[in-house]
């Protein structure tokens, strides 16, 4: 927390769960499921209930699952990564919704942008692109996710709708946990959290998050991206 910016003390209100599925730069494919929505119960829960409940009902998922988000990654050294409406099945990309293109980072100090494509005005008079304008009419603009500082930090930033939004990591000794937060005219609130489990060799985990303060395409992007730099860091 920056000292101009004082943390809010409402509760964080967990409203979905999803799975990112593990992976490094070599993986093609990056999927994402939704774990569950939570309900009034859930709530009662602390955050890191929720998340480890998560991380365990993540284990039941198969490849018959659809994902509800898949990512296709670039090549290694050059190439972006494409963001896709359910799973990636075939080579012809025609037939597939492309949602948002990502420029990824590839060095420590690097920035990672996400672009996000409108829906096609003739697909959603026809009743086609309903899900594709729900993930992106919240994202009009381009989103470029970039650390705080010049100087050595694992803390990152965005600007989304006029408001700065930071990722940081919930301990100085691992790399485990992080943090969404929002700033808004001096206060700080909790938006979305996420958790890798330290058994994970490849980073991947569950992620948490309100949506009536954030859109999960944002937390799902700009989380993937996090844990790029973080194997940027770590030679992963």
């Amino acid at each position: 927390m920056t000292p101009s910016h004082k943390l809010h003390e409402n509760r964080f209100n967990a409203t979905s769960v999803l799975y990112i599925t593990p992976h490094n730069s070599l993986h093609r494919y990056i999927r994402v499921y939704y774990i569950q929505r939570s309900t009034e119960s859930d709530l009662r829960l602390s955050i890191d209930d929720i998340l480890q409940d998560s991380i365990k009902i993540s284990k039941t998922i198969n490849k018959k699952d659809i994902p509800v988000l898949t990512i296709r990654q670039g090549g290694v050294f050059w190439g972006n990564g494409k963001v896709y409406i359910g799973d990636f099945v075939t080579k012809e990309e025609s037939k597939n919704e492309v949602i948002a293109e990502w420029k990824p980072c590839r060095i420590i100090h690097g920035i990672n942008v996400f672009t996000f494509i409108p829906p096609n005005d003739n697909d959603k008079v026809k009743g086609k692109d309903t899900m594709k304008t729900d993930f992106v009419r919240q994202n009009r603009h381009p989103i470029t996710l970039k650390r705080t500082t010049i100087i050595s930090s694992r803390s990152e930033s965005f600007v989304k709708d006029s408001v700065t939004y930071i990722w940081r990591f919930d301990k100085k000794i691992n790399d485990f946990c992080m943090t969404l937060y929002s700033q808004r005219g001096g206060i700080e609130e909790i938006v979305a959290k996420a958790r890798r489990p330290w058994y994970f060799d490849n980073t991947g985990g569950c992620i948490t998050l309100d949506e009536s303060k954030i859109d999960t395409l944002t937390v799902v992007l700009t989380t993937i991206a996090m844990w790029r730099k973080l194997r940027l860091r770590t030679n992963r």
